[in-house]
C-alpha cells in the first residue's frame, strides 16, 4: 500500500482541467508533494465547478479534457513517482437528464436493470409514490405549469421526451402507445390502410410496446435503439408522417385550456414513472434519499452488492491499472451501512489507500474496526485550530459579543432549534417516511398517534450531539450507546408530551437482536434502525454547518465543518493526547488546515485566533468601529441593517480577509468578494434572508453598508483606525500560521493542502475558496527560493524575516512548507510510523510554547512553535532568541541526542541539559529539529 508523504488538492472543472493539471505536476513534485489529491472526475452534469454531481460513473468528465489528456496527465504523474488519491462519491449520483440510468428507469420501469439502484423509498405510505419517482423541479403548481404550456413532448434521437425547460424526461415505453396514435383518425385518414408508411408506423407503435414488456438484455438495447432511429426518420423523411405527428406534438404541447385533468398532457404523465411536482413539495414529501435536502440530488443503493459493483467498475479498474493509488470516500455517514460498505471496498481493493470524509465532534472517535487509515482531517484541522484560542479569555469573549449584539444566545438552543427547522421545514418528508416506519412497528396493545410519533422523531433527531451512529444488526459500541442516551436525555426535556412516543422510537432503535420474534419484524426493525442513521447526519449538516455557524459568531476562526464553537480552545495536554492516540490508531490519517469546504480559510483563522488573546482591545474597536459606522446603516423594521450580529460577523471578516498588502490588492474584487460572502452569510442564518425567499431589502442594505465603510477617502474615519487594527493582528497571526502549518508538516499523520494554500490563505467560504490559483505565481516564488544564486533564497535570517515583501506574499509559507516537506522525505520512516512523545517545557514563557517529539528506533524530531504571541511581544518584534524567550527550555527524553538540525534554517544546535527555546527559535519563529545525518 503506497502512504502519501503529502497531497496536494486540486478542483477540477470546466476552468481547470487535465491538461492544466499535468502543468502543475513538475512544481508539486519540486515542493515536495508525493500524491495528487483530485476532486471528483467522473462524468457531472454539464458545466460542474466541483463534479460531485456525477451522471455516469463509467466515463471520465471530458469537460476536463480527452482521454489523451487524461493518460498524458497520469503519465506524467508516474513518470515523477507520485501517487494519486481519488475523490469519489458512492453515495448519490445527480438527478439529470444527463444521468442515463436514472433515465433508464423512466424509460424502462421494473425491468430496468436499474431500477433499484437508486435509493427510492418503495415502502413509501403513498401508494402512488411506491411505484413512481417524484420530480420536485416544478416552479408553479402543476396546474398552472399546463395552462401556460411550459412541458413539452419533443422527439429526436433519443426517442419521445417530455421536458420541462432544461428537464427532459424519457417517455415509459408502455405509453409510447397513447403518445403515437393520440389522434389515429386523422392519420389513418391521410393514408389507405395498406400504405407501406402506415404499416412502417403501425410497426413502430407496436414494437415500442413489445420493448417495453422485454427484459433488459443487450439485443433490447439494439432494438430499441433502432426504432428511435427509424420513428425519427419516418419523421423527417416522410411529409405524411411529419405532418401527423407535429400535430400530435402540438395537441399535446398547446397550453391547457379546460379541465387540467382531461388535458392529454396531464393523462400523458399520469403514465410516467416520475411525478413532477412543485420543487417546495419535497420539503413535505420524498420518496426518494437525498444528499442532505438537495433535490437535484437522488442517492444510491450502494449496500446492494450490484449497486455497489456496477456503480465502482470504473474506480476498480483505474486502481487496479496503478492510476489511483488512494480513494477518499465522499459522504461516508449517506451510506446505509458505512462499514459494510468499506469492509465490501477493501476486499476489492486490498492495496488501497482508504480515507473517508468523516466530520467528527472533538470528544467523538473514529470506529477502529473500519478498515481504512483514517479520515479526511477535519478533526486534526480543529484540534490545531482551538490550540491557538486562549482559554482562559472564554468569559470576557462570550459576554463582549453579548453586549455588543443586544442579546444572549444560548448557543445550546439555538443548536437544538436549528436543527429542528431543518427537520421539519425541510425534511418533513423523511421524517413522515421515518415516522410511517416506526407506526408499522408499533404493538397493537400500545395506542398511539403518528402525530406524536412523529413530534417524538423530530425530538429526538433534533438533539443528536452527533452526525450520527454506525450500527449494523443491532450491534451497538459503547460511544454509540452514549450518543443515544444523550440525544434521549435532551429530547425528554425539549418534548415532555412525547416521552412515551420516544421510549417507543428508542426501544426501536436498541431492540435486543437475539430477542425471539418474527424473522420479518426483526428485519424491519433493523430497517427502521438503518433508515434513522441515515437521517441525523443531514440535519447536523444543514442545522449546524450551513445555519449555526452563520448565527453564532462569537469567535467564527471556531466556526468551522467539525468544530465547536462553544469549545474556546483546549489546552496543551488534550492536543497531546489527541495526538497520541492518532498515532496509535490512525497514523497514516490525513491531517488538513484548509478544504474546498472550509468555512474560511486556514490564515484567516490564524489571525482571527489572535483576538482570542485580547479581549479588551476587541471591544473596544468595535465599539469605536459600530459608532463610526451608525450613519451608514439603513432602517430595516426594527432594526437598523445591518444587525448587530451581521455587523459583528462583518469586522471579522475583515480583520481575516483583508491581505497584508491591501493597498496594492485589487480593492474593488476584494470589496466585491466581501459583499458576496454577506449575502451568503445572511441568507445561510435565515434570520433576515433564506435561499428559498432572498429579502433584497435586507441585503442590498448589507451591500450598500459593505460599500460605505470600505470607502477609503479622507471623509471615512473608520478605514485608518480599522487599517492600523489589521496591521497588528495580521503580524501576530502571520506567526499562528506558521506554527499551525509545522504542526500539520510534523503531528502524526500526513499533510494535505488544498490548492493555492502554499501561500497565504485568505479565502472565504465556497465559491470564495475556488476561485483560479494564480500558480505561476507560485511557481517563480519556489524557483527563487530553491536557486542558489538567489540572494533572497535563504528566508532563515532575522533581516528575511522583517522582509515586508516575503510576508505579504506568503514565500516565507512556501519556504516553511518546502523544508518542511523535504524533513519528511529525508526522515520518511520518523514521521510515518514514529511515537508522539509531549515534551516537557519548562521557564517562565512556557504557557506560550507547543513541543513535541517523534521517535522512531533511533531517530528524533522535535517541533517547537510559539502560540500566545501578544503578551510576550510588542508589534514589530520579532520572536526570536533569548531576550524573548529566557530560561523557558524543553526536556529532553534519557535516549535522546544532544546534537541536533533544525530541518528549517539547516542550522547545528547542541543541547546542554536539554533545548534552550531561545537558541532553538534563534532565526526563525518556529523549528523541526531532526537528528543529523551522515551524507
Amino acid at each position: 500500500m503506497r502512504i502519501p508523504l503529502a497531497t496536494y488538492r486540486l478542483q477540477f472543472g470546466p476552468a481547470f482541467g487535465f491538461r492544466d493539471a499535468k502543468a502543475l505536476v513538475p512544481y508539486l513534485a519540486e515542493l515536495g508533494i508525493s500524491d495528487i489529491y483530485a476532486s471528483p472526475i467522473l462524468k457531472a452534469t454539464r458545466g460542474s465547478t466541483h463534479g460531485y454531481d456525477v451522471t455516469d460513473p463509467d466515463e471520465l468528465n471530458s469537460e476536463l479534457g480527452t482521454a489523451e489528456d487524461f493518460e498524458a496527465l497520469v503519465a506524467d504523474v508516474q513518470a515523477h513517482g507520485m501517487g494519486w488519491l481519488q475523490d469519489i462519491v458512492p453515495n448519490h449520483m445527480a438527478y439529470s437528464s444527463d444521468n442515463w440510468m436514472l433515465m433508464d428507469t423512466f424509460e424502462s420501469g421494473p425491468r430496468s436493470p436499474f431500477y433499484e439502484f437508486f435509493d427510492v423509498f418503495r415502502d413509501h405510505p403513498d401508494p402512488q409514490l411506491q411505484i413512481k419517482i417524484l420530480a420536485p423541479f416544478l416552479d408553479s403548481p402543476l396546474e398552472e405549469v399546463l395552462r401556460r404550456g411550459e412541458i413539452k413532448l419533443t422527439l429526436d434521437c433519443r426517442g419521445l421526451t417530455l421536458s420541462y425547460f432544461e428537464k427532459r424526461f424519457p417517455l415509459y415505453l408502455p405509453s409510447y402507445t397513447s403518445a403515437l396514435w393520440h389522434d389515429r383518425r386523422l392519420l389513418s385518414g391521410s393514408m389507405a390502410g395498406d400504405d407501406p408508411r402506415l404499416q412502417a408506423f403501425l410497426a413502430l407503435r407496436d414494437t415500442f410496446t413489445r420493448l417495453g414488456d422485454m427484459d433488459d438484455s443487450p439485443e433490447k438495447h439494439r432494438q430499441l435503439a433502432e426504432a428511435k432511429r427509424s420513428l425519427l426518420r419516418l419523421y423527417e423523411d416522410d411529409p405524411m408522417v411529419n405532418v401527423y405527428i407535429d400535430g400530435v406534438l402540438e395537441s399535446f404541447n398547446r397550453p391547457c385550456q379546460g379541465p387540467v385533468e382531461q388535458s392529454p398532457l396531464c393523462v400523458l404523465l399520469e403514465q410516467q414513472l416520475f411525478k413532477l411536482v412543485p420543487w417546495q413539495v419535497a420539503y413535505e414529501k420524498i420518496n426518494y434519499r437525498r444528499f442532505f435536502y438537495l433535490s437535484d440530488f437522488i442517492a444510491l443503493r450502494t449496500e446492494d452488492p450490484q449497486v455497489f459493483e456496477r456503480t465502482h467498475r470504473k474506480v476498480f479498474e483505474l486502481t487496479r491499472a496503478g492510476v489511483f493509488t488512494g480513494l477518499r470516500i465522499d459522504h461516508v455517514d449517506g451510506l446505509y451501512n458505512p462499514r459494510g460498505y468499506l469492509v465490501r471496498l477493501r476486499n476489492a481493493l486490498p492495496d488501497c489507500y482508504l480515507a473517508v470524509e468523516k466530520i467528527l465532534e472533538l470528544y467523538e472517535f473514529l470506529p477502529t474496526e473500519w478498515p481504512i487509515q483514517g479520515t479526511s482531517g477535519y478533526k486534526f484541522c480543529n484540534y490545531v485550530n482551538s490550540l491557538f484560542c486562549r482559554q482562559e479569555n472564554e468569559e470576557a469573549f462570550t459576554r463582549l459579543y453579548h453586549e455588543f449584539i443586544g442579546e444572549d444566545l444560548d448557543y445550546d438552543q439555538l443548536l437544538y432549534e436549528e436543527k429542528r427547522k431543518v427537520l421539519s421545514r425541510r425534511m418533513g418528508g423523511e421524517i413522515e417516511y421515518l415516522t410511517h416506519l416506526a407506526m408499522q412497528l408499533a404493538p397493537s396493545d400500545e395506542p398511539q398517534t403518528a402525530e406524536v410519533t412523529r413530534a417524538a422523531m423530530l425530538a429526538l433527531m433534533a438533539a443528536f450531539p452527533v452526525y450520527r451512529t454506525y450500527v449494523d444488526a443491532h450491534n451497538f459500541s459503547g460511544q454509540d450507546r452514549a450518543v443515544l442516551a444523550a440525544a434521549l436525555d435532551k429530547a425528554r426535556d425539549k418534548c415532555p408530551e412525547c416521552q412515551a412516543a420516544m421510549d417507543r422510537v428508542i426501544k426501536l432503535l436498541l431492540s435486543d437482536p437475539q430477542e425471539p420474534i418474527d424473522d420479518r419484524v426483526r428485519e424491519a426493525r433493523r430497517h427502521f434502525l438503518m433508515r434513522f442513521q441515515q437521517f441525523t447526519g443531514p440535519a447536523m449538516a444543514k442545522g449546524f454547518e450551513d445555519t449555526l455557524l452563520y448565527v453564532y459568531n462569537r469567535l467564527v476562526s471556531l466556526n468551522e465543518v467539525g468544530g465547536d464553537p462553544r469549545t474556546f480552545g483546549m489546552s496543551l495536554d488534550q492536543f497531546h493526547r489527541f495526538n497520541q492516540l492518532r498515532a496509535e490508531r490512525w497514523p497514516h490519517a490525513m491531517g488538513a488546515l484548509s478544504t474546498h469546504d472550509s468555512k474560511r480559510g486556514e490564515d484567516i483563522r490564524a489571525r482571527l485566533n489572535v483576538l482570542s488573546e485580547i479581549p479588551d482591545r476587541w471591544q473596544q474597536a468595535i465599539a469605536r468601529w459600530a459608532r463610526m459606522n451608525e450613519p451608514h446603516k439603513q432602517r430595516y423594521g426594527d432594526i437598523r441593517a445591518p444587525s448587530r450580529n451581521d455587523e459583528y460577523l462583518l469586522y471579522q471578516t475583515l480583520i481575516g480577509t483583508m491581505p497584508v498588502d491591501v493597498e496594492t490588492q485589487d480593492f474593488a474584487s476584494l470589496r466585491q468578494r466581501i459583499k458576496d460572502f454577506m449575502t451568503k452569510a445572511v441568507r445561510e442564518a435565515k434570520t433576515y434572508s433564506n435561499w428559498v425567499e432572498p429579502n433584497a431589502q435586507y441585503e442590498g442594505a448589507c451591500a450598500t453598508y459593505v460599500d460605505r465603510i470600505l470607502d477609503r477617502s479622507p471623509e471615512n474615519n473608520f478605514w485608518p483606525d480599522f487599517t492600523a487594527f489589521h496591521k497588528e493582528i495580521s503580524e501576530y497571526g502571520m506567526y499562528n500560521s506558521l506554527s499551525q502549518t509545522t504542526l500539520k508538516l510534523t503531528c502524526p499523520g500526513f499533510p494535505d493542502f488544498y490548492q493555492g494554500t502554499e501561500l497565504w490563505d485568505l479565502n472565504l467560504v465556497d465559491p470564495d475558496n475556488r476561485r483560479p490559483v494564480d500558480f505561476q505565481k507560485r511557481r517563480s516564488l519556489l524557483s527563487n527560493l530553491r536557486s542558489d544564486s538567489n540572494p533572497q533564497s535563504d528566508l532563515s535570517d532575522e533581516s528575511a524575516i522583517r522582509n515586508p515583501q516575503s510576508i505579504a506574499n506568503g514565500r516565507i509559507k512556501l519556504f516553511l512548507i518546502h523544508r518542511g516537506l523535504l524533513a519528511r522525505r529525508e526522515h520518511r520512516s520518523l514521521f510515518d510510523d514514529g511515537e508522539y512523545l509531549p515534551a516537557s517545557v519548562e521557564g517562565s514563557r512556557a504557557q506560550h510554547v507547543v513541543a513535541f517529539f517523534r521517535r522512531w528506533r533511533d531517530l528524533y524530531a522535535v517541533t517547537v512553535v510559539p502560540r500566545f504571541l501578544t503578551s510576550l511581544i510588542q508589534s514589530g518584534e520579532l520572536p526570536l532568541g533569548e531576550r524573548v524567550w529566557q530560561d523557558t527550555r524543553i526536556a529532553l527524553p534519557g535516549d535522546a541526542p544532544s546534537d541536533w538540525r533544525d530541518a528549517i534554517t539547516d542550522s547545528p544546535l547542541t543541547a546542554h541539559h536539554g533545548l534552550l527555546v531561545g537558541d532553538v527559535l534563534r532565526d526563525f519563529p518556529v523549528s523541526i529539529l531532526v537528528t543529523p545525518t551522515t551524507h
